[in-house]
C-alpha cells in the first residue's frame, strides 16, 4: 500500500506559514522533513435526506419529453475532513528536476521531473527559498514556474521572503489541515 502524502511547512512571508502536501516518495527522494501533526484528520458522520428527482428518458432529447419523478433514499457516509471541495487542484504547479535519467543508457534524453502544487500566493522567491532550505538530498539547481520559466534555487535565505504585511499584526502561522 502506498504511503499518503504528508504536509511540509513553507514560509511565504509576512509571518505566514503554509503547509504543502507532498507525496511520500518525493519527501524520501529529496530528504524533506514533514510536519509532525497529530489528529488533523476529522471524521464526520454525514447524511443526505430522502428526496425526489426528475428522471428523463435517455433515448429522447426533446422539450416534449415528460420527466418521471424518482424517489431517492437516505444516504449516510463518513466524511473525512481536509479534502478540497472543488474538483480542480488548487495552487501553482511547479516542476522540479530530479537526478534520475529518463533512459540510463542515453543521458541525452534528459532527466525525470516531479510536479508539486504550492500555494497560489507564494512568490517565486519564497518557493526557491523553500526548496533551498527544505530539500536536503538531491537538491535541484532550479525549478520551473507555471509558465515553464527556469527559476534558480540558490537564493539568499532571509527571515521574511515577502515582507508585505506590516500595517498591523502579522498573521499567526497556519495550522495544517490535510
Amino acid at each position: 500500500m502506498a504511503r499518503e502524502a504528508q504536509l511540509v511547512p513553507m514560509n511565504i512571508g509576512s509571518g505566514r506559514t503554509v503547509f504543502v502536501k507532498v507525496p511520500a516518495k518525493v519527501i524520501d527522494y529529496f530528504g524533506m522533513e514533514a510536519a509532525v501533526v497529530a489528529g488533523t484528520t476529522t471524521q464526520t458522520n454525514r447524511e443526505r435526506r430522502a428526496h425526489t428527482r426528475k428522471r428523463y428518458v435517455k433515448d429522447q432529447l426533446s422539450g416534449t419529453t415528460e420527466a418521471t419523478p424518482v424517489a431517492v433514499g437516505v444516504a449516510r457516509w463518513v466524511d473525512v475532513g481536509g479534502r478540497s471541495r472543488r474538483g480542480r487542484a488548487q495552487g501553482k504547479l511547479i516542476i522540479v528536476p530530479t537526478e534520475i535519467p529518463h533512459n540510463p543508457n542515453d543521458l541525452s534524453r534528459g532527466y525525470r521531473m516531479v510536479s508539486l502544487r504550492v500555494p497560489g500566493n507564494a512568490t517565486n522567491y519564497s518557493i526557491a527559498m523553500w526548496i533551498n532550505t527544505t530539500f536536503t538530498t538531491h537538491k535541484p539547481a532550479y525549478f520551473l514556474t507555471p509558465s515553464k520559466q527556469k527559476y534558480p534555487v540558490a537564493v539568499p535565505n532571509v527571515a521574511d521572503p515577502n515582507p508585505g504585511n506590516r500595517d498591523g499584526v502579522p498573521t499567526a502561522p497556519a495550522t495544517p489541515n490535510p
